[in-house]
């Protein structure tokens, strides 16, 4: 990543990041773009959160029971979270995409999540005031 040395990116953290997005992009500058909130959490959102904190804490509440940090288990869980409380899934996760990765276009979400970590993703659920 010859392209990016001046970012300091984590290299092993590209390597896991490159699989995901390889067929979305043309050239390489458009990789920092689709990826960058893998390298920092956003500030913004493309999208406004607003009124939404019980639904992010609902979901926080539910992602915290997951014990095996997989992309499959997580999904999973969160398919499990949009029945239950009703919810289309891609109202549901067209809003767990933004509040992850800030943007309405990103890598897929699931796989994304297990490469930032639980920790990570708890901590951007929570930070929806």
């Amino acid at each position: 990543m010859e392209f990016y040395k001046d970012k300091k990116l984590d290299e092993n953290l590209v390597e896991k990041t490159i699989p995901l997005i390889k067929e979305r992009i043309k050239k390489l500058s458009d990789y920092l773009p689709l990826c960058e909130f893998f390298f920092q959490p956003h500030t913004t959102y493309e999208v406004v959160l607003e009124g939404k904190q019980d639904f992010f804490r609902k979901v926080h509440q539910e992602l915290e029971k997951v014990t095996d940090w997989k992309a499959d288990l997580i999904g999973e869980s969160l398919i499990n979270l949009a029945k239950k409380l009703e919810i289309k899934n891609s109202l549901f996760f067209a809003d767990m995409r933004m509040v992850i990765t800030g943007k309405k276009i990103s890598p897929p979400l699931n796989e994304s999540m297990e490469i930032l970590g639980k920790d990570e993703c708890l901590t951007r659920l929570a930070l929806i005031k």
